[in-house]
């Protein structure tokens, strides 16, 4: 692959790198919330270890079709995926909200 044709693959993996920065810690503050203080470090803990196996294994199983029915036929297999889990958590996550807690903006770290 030519220098200029791979340009916009890395701005858009760096792109897709800053995201994940972004939801990760937003995703462990949705599955903290829900849980009590006996149960968080259990659900927390497989949260990670689920992470970090695909952290793992991401290169080997996506690299198994890439070489075979080629690079595009990912996102066909993605995108069911993705709107799977969505359905999932949107049916079974609670709001994170906490129901007495002030509905105005928190200006003392303004201060």
């Amino acid at each position: 692959m030519a220098v200029g044709r791979a340009a916009p693959l890395v701005a858009l993996r760096v792109l897709q790198g800053a995201g994940a920065a972004v939801i990760f810690p937003v995703g462990i503050a949705a599955i903290s919330n829900p849980y009590p203080d006996t149960k968080r470090a259990r659900a927390l803990g497989l949260v990670f270890a689920i992470a970090n196996l695909g952290t793992v294994l991401g290169p080997f199983v996506g690299g198994s079709p890439a070489g075979g029915p080629g690079r595009r036929w990912i996102f066909s297999l993605l995108t069911p995926v993705c709107a799977g889990a969505l359905v999932v958590a949107t049916a079974t996550m609670s709001d994170s909200q906490e129901p007495h807690a002030a509905r105005r903006p928190d200006s003392s770290a303004l201060d």
